[in-house]
């Protein structure tokens, strides 16, 4: 039996509803996909931004603040100071962390480092602090730290504002005795820790 003309109608009629109803559906889907998406890169840039602002503000709180070169560090093997670092290396990249810093972002950092150290030429010294001497040799042995590159502190003894915001940071030494170049890096943007370290070999 044939169908009348006005169902054929009828039918082709709700068939394009059917078909702009799914078309919609999907573009709307589309536009809030492409919507968050653009968020989430807006909230990474304004992150991103708000890091380098604090960088800036931390640079400046420890601008031209001296080390005290005859502050000792210690390791498994011997006690040195400061004078004695610049002694050696004249001047080298110094990696800061303690015990109670963000431990996602030193763990970060050392990943970054052992890394890095493998396929470049660097003069650096992990300066740490830990109370129970154990405790850093445990974080050395589970984190393949070379024995040679690092060394432990008192708490607080470098007396730089740096030390308060219990986050992990670089900074160069030399025969000034000042935390030089100081970089705090940001476990959400592991690329900036990458771009410092580079500009240290180049600089250095």
């Amino acid at each position: 039996m044939k169908l009348s003309t006005s169902k054929l109608f009828l039918i082709f009629i709700i068939s394009f509803l059917i078909f702009i109803v799914t078309w919609l559906f999907r573009d709307n889907r589309d536009l809030k996909k492409e919507v968050f998406l653009f968020e989430q890169k807006l909230e990474s840039s304004k992150s991103n931004i708000n890091s380098l602002l604090g960088d800036d503000y931390i640079r400046f709180q420890n601008y031209n603040l001296p080390i005290d070169k005859q502050l000792n560090i210690y390791s498994e093997q011997d006690t040195i100071s400061f004078a004695d670092l610049v002694e050696k290396y004249k001047e080298l990249l110094i990696f800061r962390y303690s015990e109670v810093n963000c431990m996602a972002c030193v763990e970060k950092e050392i990943v970054n480092l052992r890394d890095f150290i493998d396929r470049n030429d660097i003069k650096l010294v992990v300066i740490a602090s830990y109370t129970n001497d154990r405790d850093l040799f445990l974080f050395k042995r589970v984190n393949k730290i070379p024995k040679y590159i690092i060394y432990n502190i008192k708490e607080g003894a470098l007396n730089l504002p740096v030390e308060n915001i219990n986050l992990p940071y670089y900074f160069i030494l030399d025969s000034n005795y000042k935390a030089n170049n100081l970089f705090v890096p940001d476990k959400n943007f592991p690329e900036r820790s990458l771009k410092y370290l580079n500009s240290v070999v180049k600089k250095y």
